[in-house]
């Protein structure tokens, strides 16, 4: 989903509303978190695959990837709602601008924030605490 909101975004780059620098924040904006979100979806996805034919592999249903998920859904759905407060200025490219990251960047926010919830909701006991080893203190004075 971030691969065809990139590449739909990018066919107008020369329209006169980014040309001319009236909606370039918010665009620039969306645009730099969905790469930022689109390089650790492939490798993610790479190495789910990978580890699908080990049984033993609990890969992607860990407190990172739930976490990385909250976080990559909640940012996408940041930079959705400065699209949403573009104004449209009548030119072609506005259909493109306003339409595309609302639909396919919801649609790649839910994709982040499901799996997230879901693996909080069905994560072991075990790996709900976070507690650091703790060495054992020397109770003889020096």
């Amino acid at each position: 989903m971030e691969f065809l909101d990139n590449t739909s975004l990018a066919g107008v780059f020369d329209s006169h509303c980014i040309a001319g620098f009236e909606v370039t924040n918010e665009i620039g904006h969306h645009i730099t978190i969905l790469q930022c979100c689109m390089v650790p979806d492939v490798l993610y996805a790479i190495c789910t695959l990978a580890s699908i034919p080990n049984p033993h592999s609990d890969f992607g249903a860990d407190p990172t990837a739930a976490g990385y998920n909250l976080v990559g859904g909640f940012l996408i759905f940041v930079s959705i709602s400065r699209i949403a407060a573009i104004e449209n200025c009548g030119n072609e490219a506005m259909a493109t601008i306003l339409g595309v990251p609302s639909s396919l960047g919801l649609f790649a926010a839910l994709l982040h924030l499901v799996p997230g919830i879901v693996c909080l909701v069905f994560l072991p006991k075990v790996e709900r605490t976070f507690s650091l080893p703790r060495r054992l203190m020397s109770s003889t004075a020096d």
